[in-house]
């Protein structure tokens, strides 16, 4: 780290990553990233914080959700079943 910066991106909330990553993560990376960068750590501080919902509404939320399970629902795959 004396060279290079390095950084950790996750998509889970923090608290997930903390739990995988262990609680030191924000000492331990340059920059954490959780949410895929919704949420965002520098040096163990807390630089930036948004929602996707909150940003784009619930309606246009929902309608997005709508739209996005309806055309996964169409979707032909040769195995379409597990945990996701």
């Amino acid at each position: 780290r004396s060279r290079i910066t390095v950084g950790v991106v996750g998509g889970s909330d923090f608290a997930k990553q903390k739990e995988q990553l262990l609680d030191s993560v924000v000492d331990d990376y340059d920059y954490a990233f959780s949410e895929n960068g919704l949420t965002a750590y520098k040096a163990g501080e807390l630089i930036g914080q948004q929602s996707f919902s909150e940003k784009i509404g619930e309606a246009a939320m929902q309608r997005l959700l709508n739209w996005t399970l309806a055309y996964l629902s169409k979707i032909e795959l040769p195995l379409k079943w597990g945990t996701f």
